[in-house]
């Protein structure tokens, strides 16, 4: 078996990644955002985690949150 293995280039410009791990019961996340964020010329780290049902609302109300953390 020949294995092959290639490099993504993503460009996250403007952009906020979120990891879940989902199980039956919940989901997981986390997302940090690194850059020069509150205008200072210091260089800072914000993460967010949490973890929320496996239900549709609760999910939805997730979504909702992490949109207004990106903004």
């Amino acid at each position: 078996m020949k294995i092959s293995r290639k490099l993504a280039v993503v460009d996250t410009t403007n952009r906020m990644t979120v990891a879940f791990d989902v199980s039956k019961a919940k989901l997981n996340y986390f997302s940090k955002i690194e850059g020069k964020l509150t205008g200072t010329s210091c260089k800072e780290i914000q993460a967010i985690e949490g973890e929320v049902a496996n239900s549709l609302p609760a999910i939805t109300s997730a979504i909702e949150n992490l949109a207004l953390f990106a903004q």
